[in-house]
């Protein structure tokens, strides 16, 4: 019988994923809501989970975190208690459209919404960020944490991108006080600065350990990230300005969604599920390439890999099929 592992981001968070969110110095004391309507609290967790976590009409109440055990809300809950933190998780259709049909070979769902992974990014992104802003004009004393896994920390990387650069309505990089992303398809390669150059950045606690990926994500573990690999998406174009010491990247060395050889045939593979704008019959050259990629890859034993663990053989038959 083959070995069922974790999602492959999630093997890259050993301990419990709410001891990085540092909320040292946030104030928690809170002045009355702006909006009869809406609740108030110091601290607003706003979490987007992976593919086939979510889709479009999904329940936004935080009771489910990116994976059994890993609800960080609920755990920053029982730290600070329910009257000083509140979460709202993103509904958006977290699928990735054509491309399904390599995803299953991965044993990874591929979503209850036929919706492209570019539209389905962009959706939730959206909604995210009119989230965002609507919570801030109610509350205008809380700071968020946002949280994405996988497919989701593209959501919130991005949503974290917008605040940084001023796009998302009333919310500025100061009103941030932890973005953890994990296994990022964004993720940015290790940077070449050997400082951060970018705008001051308020702390509310810490910096996490780590090395300084091109977008001023701190990048962890640091000893696994490589410096010759990058999402599987590509660097997310932006940066976190304002940010540096708050946005923290969990990525492992063998985690395809977030560490992929920039050449290779799962980044082709990603620029056309991030180009779709719905789904639609592939192109003959790439779905040519895709068919002859899953027939190697299934002949080799690659589902087998996939499903035991075995990151490593899973790379060399995907760099095989390139």
């Amino acid at each position: 019988m083959m070995r069922k592992t974790k999602p492959m981001g999630l093997r890259t968070a050993s301990a419990t994923m709410a001891s990085v969110v540092t909320l040292g110095t946030v104030p928690f004391v809170m002045a009355p809501a702006a909006s009869a309507q809406q609740q108030c609290t110091p601290i607003h967790v706003v979490t987007t989970l992976g593919t086939g976590g979510s889709w479009s009409d999904k329940s936004t109440e935080p009771t489910e975190g990116v994976a059994p055990g890993y609800n960080i809300t609920q755990e920053l809950k029982d730290q600070y208690g329910a009257d000083k933190v509140s979460g709202w998780n993103t509904n958006y259709p977290a699928s990735v459209g054509a491309v399904s049909m390599f995803w299953g070979l991965l044993g990874m769902p591929g979503g209850k919404e036929q919706v492209s992974f570019g539209k389905s990014i962009q959706d939730g992104v959206q909604k995210t960020d009119a989230h965002i802003s609507k919570y801030k004009s109610a509350c205008p004393n809380s700071k968020f944490v946002l949280i994405g896994y996988s497919q989701g920390a593209s959501v919130a990387g991005d949503v974290a991108r917008d605040i940084s650069a001023g796009k998302v309505a009333g919310v500025s990089a100061d009103d941030v006080t932890n973005v953890l992303l994990i296994a990022d398809p964004g993720r940015a390669s290790n940077s070449a600065y050997e400082s951060y150059t970018g705008k001051p950045s308020t702390l509310y606690g810490p910096i996490p350990p780590g090395v300084m990926g091109k977008n001023f994500e701190i990048i962890s573990p640091g000893s696994d990230a490589r410096s010759d690999r990058i999402g599987w998406t590509g660097e997310r174009p932006g940066r976190f300005d304002g940010m540096y010491g708050k946005v923290l990247s969990l990525c492992a060395e063998d985690d395809l969604a977030c560490s992929a050889p920039p050449h290779s045939f799962l980044r082709s593979l990603a620029d056309y599920a991030m180009k779709e704008s719905q789904v639609a019959s592939f192109d003959s050259s790439l779905g040519d390439r895709i068919q002859k990629a899953v027939n190697h890859f299934t002949n080799s034993g690659g589902i087998q890999a996939a499903q035991s663990g075995d990151m490593a053989r899973v790379q060399q038959l995907l760099n095989e099929a390139a």
